[in-house]
């Protein structure tokens, strides 16, 4: 990212210009196709062959509940219920967005994991521990130019240049309401 960055209104115009996900890109294809497309984007290299390969096979199990979403928390909860161990927050999102683009269901509200979870936290400046999704209204009105699965996405890849910039506006610092998902480690999530 350009060193010339430096609030929050240029950091958003800069990832509009490079957005890198584009739904109608993700929407053709198998369950199947969608499932082992997700693994070969790059962050999720980390994750086991074999570890994958049991969430695939479990995903591919329970296609019939999967095809029968008609939102993407409800999706969100089918691949979370079929994770295991070593197969993450963020692989459960990646995973999610992949099937939900071929399925044309998008989040409504802004899905966290630690990438993510980090930026939000900078910019909101308060921990977000226990939260697992905010919703756009929470977020600068500067934010609320992209759509959920966008404003996910650049929080995770800029979180380190809002923490060097520290980035901030007095929206962003003002104390906002708890209307974020609380829930427990593999549990349903609430929604927001």
């Amino acid at each position: 990212m350009s060193n010339k960055l430096k609030n929050l209104a240029r950091i958003v115009e800069w990832y509009k210009k490079r957005a890198r996900f584009n739904p109608d890109d993700y929407s053709n294809g198998s369950l199947e196709e969608r499932i082992r497309k997700i693994y070969t984007f790059p962050h999720q290299r980390r994750v086991k062959k074999s570890v994958k390969d049991r969430v695939k096979k479990k995903l591919l199990r329970n296609a019939k509940a999967i095809n029968k979403c008609k939102d993407f928390n409800s999706l969100y909860n089918i691949v979370e219920e079929n994770s295991v161990k070593g197969f993450g927050d963020l692989s459960i999102y990646d995973t999610t967005m992949m099937i939900g683009f071929r399925k044309g269901i998008l989040p409504d509200k802004v899905y966290l994991h630690r990438g993510t979870r980090r930026g939000a936290e900078i910019l909101l400046g308060r921990q977000l521990s226990k939260t697992s999704c905010l919703l756009t209204d929470e977020l600068d009105i500067l934010l609320r130019k992209l759509k959920p699965y966008q404003i996910e996405d650049l929080l995770c890849i800029c979180k380190d240049d809002f923490k060097l910039r520290k980035v901030t506006s007095a929206i962003l610092n003002k104390r906002h309401g708890e209307r974020t998902c609380v829930v427990k480690k593999k549990t349903k999530r609430n929604s927001c």
